[in-house]
């Protein structure tokens, strides 16, 4: 009762500012926990990277490896003026990636052809190429000197000196004249060698293409049926050789169905004839049983006579005609 008509007398405003005050000191003591916590955490990040450094000082000593060349602009082939090209926002398109060992030609045409739906700078070409690399020419790629390429015309002239030697040789006219068809060779076999070779005569004209066609086939009724009519361009030429392809593909299907028809009627004949003669009995053989028989000592006629008087051989009876008068 004391106790409680203390607290009831008790001002109101002291008791606020009791509690005011331990507020206070609890908020101190949380930022002085909060402090210590943020220091702990702070000396062990620093330990851990000692500890780090430590070790990788150790890797380096055992290892002898020295610490690698910081990067410089210095090593790349191209000028600043290619290295600071604005580059497009959206990525470069794919581009079937050379070896090295196909036709360094061929793969500047595919690389300019797919490039140029995404840039008309020779810069960003240049910048690009790369990308077409891999094994044996990205490796020659990394090879060209620092700042030695300032335009794309270069960058190709490079690669193609590089790569000189696996162009196409070009093919002369009297080579393509001078092609012939085998003679065991298929139409089919010969006009793909006939139209690359035909492909790779620097200048020659469609007129000399089709006219020499019919001299390169082998003597038959596709080269007389050329002979008669030559076609006019290279799309008719080509329209009518494959009907003609497609002629002798028929031919040769027809053919070896043929051939294994006969093949099958040859397996069952051979099959017929070791069943029948399986089932046949062997013939019966005429000649003597013995190499050597002794001497008769009586005739002959007595032998028989007697044979036929013990049953041993039998005497064939002669049946009378049947239009014989028996009255």
């Amino acid at each position: 009762m004391v106790t409680t008509r203390g607290m009831e007398n008790s001002d109101p405003i002291q008791m606020i500012r009791e509690l005011q005050a331990q507020l206070e000191e609890q908020a101190r003591t949380i930022a002085n926990l909060k402090q210590e916590l943020q220091q702990k955490k702070a000396e062990d990040v620093e330990r851990s990277k000692e500890k780090q450094h430590d070790w990788e000082t150790s890797e380096d000593s055992q290892n002898h490896n020295p610490p690698p060349p910081p990067w410089s602009p210095d090593l790349l082939s191209f000028t600043d003026a290619i290295m600071q090209a604005p580059m497009p926002d959206r990525p470069p398109p794919q581009v079937e990636k050379f070896d090295g060992t196909t036709n360094p030609d061929h793969h500047l045409r595919n690389f300019i052809d797919s490039v140029a739906f995404y840039t008309q700078s020779d810069l960003v070409k240049c910048r690009a190429f790369s990308l077409s690399l891999r094994g044996e020419a990205l490796e020659w790629y990394y090879t060209l000197p620092p700042n030695s390429v300032d335009t794309f015309r270069m960058l190709m002239g490079m690669f193609k000196k590089q790569y000189s030697t696996n162009r196409y040789e070009e093919v002369t006219a009297a080579e393509l004249v001078n092609l012939r068809q085998g003679k065991d060779e298929t139409l089919r076999a010969f006009m793909h060698r006939y139209t690359h070779a035909a492909r790779r005569i620097k200048c020659g004209s469609p007129e000399f293409i089709i006219s020499s066609l019919p001299n390169c086939l082998k003597s038959g009724f596709v080269s007389e049926s050329l002979y008669v009519e030559l076609p006019s361009t290279l799309e008719e030429l080509q329209q009518k050789m494959a009907k003609f392809i497609k002629m002798e593909d028929q031919r040769i299907f027809r053919k070896q169905q043929h051939e294994e028809h006969l093949v099958n009627d040859n397996k069952k004949e051979g099959k017929h004839r070791k069943e029948n003669a399986r089932d046949q009995k062997p013939p019966v053989s005429l000649n003597p049983r013995y190499d050597r028989y002794a001497h008769l000592t009586v005739p002959t006629e007595k032998v028989l006579e007697r044979a036929l008087q013990s049953n041993l051989i039998f005497q064939r009876r002669k049946f009378p005609p049947k239009n014989m008068d028996t009255a």
